[in-house]
């Protein structure tokens, strides 16, 4: 889904809640490898983050109660 993502959010387009919450679970449970979190966050620093993805990020890391991963 990571992937996906990336070019969603590169052609500017938002991700579903249901999108977002899948990718930050890809990246707390480590599915994701370092590249594609890099190419992710460099994705969402071109366009404004919205709530929901900000939203989804905090829940993922409440629910996991891990530490977050290194994402770089």
């Amino acid at each position: 889904m990571i992937k996906e993502a990336i070019v969603k959010i590169v052609n500017k387009q938002d991700l579903s809640y249901n999108e977002a919450y899948t990718v930050m679970n890809e990246i707390m449970n480590g599915d994701t490898t370092p590249t594609q979190n890099a190419a992710f966050l460099s994705a969402l620093s071109t366009k404004s983050a919205k709530a929901v993805l900000l939203r989804k990020q905090v829940q993922v890391s409440t629910v996991s109660r891990l530490p977050l991963p290194q994402l770089l």
